[in-house]
């Protein structure tokens, strides 16, 4: 996958969850309200995103070592 294609797809995709989260007509979760209300929803906020940004790392390198093992075959 090509990079720039890679960040309009992410793009696409936090802008849905940007749009889906703003709108205040769904029912509020009392576990949400729980983990807000106490501050713990930062630490689940941050692991998601560690999570998040740990598999786009990993999805990087795999492409990169894909296309290094594809470049080897075509020289042999």
């Amino acid at each position: 996958m090509k990079l720039p294609v890679f960040f309009s797809m992410l793009f696409m995709l936090l802008s849905q969850a940007i749009t889906l989260s703003a709108q205040e007509t769904a029912p509020k979760v009392q576990m949400a309200e729980n983990f807000y209300g106490e501050g713990k929803i930062y630490i689940v906020i941050a692991v998601m995103t560690i999570i998040f940004v740990g598999l786009i790392i990993y999805m990087i390198r795999l492409e990169r070592k894909i296309k290094q093992l594809e470049q080897k075959d075509f020289r042999n």
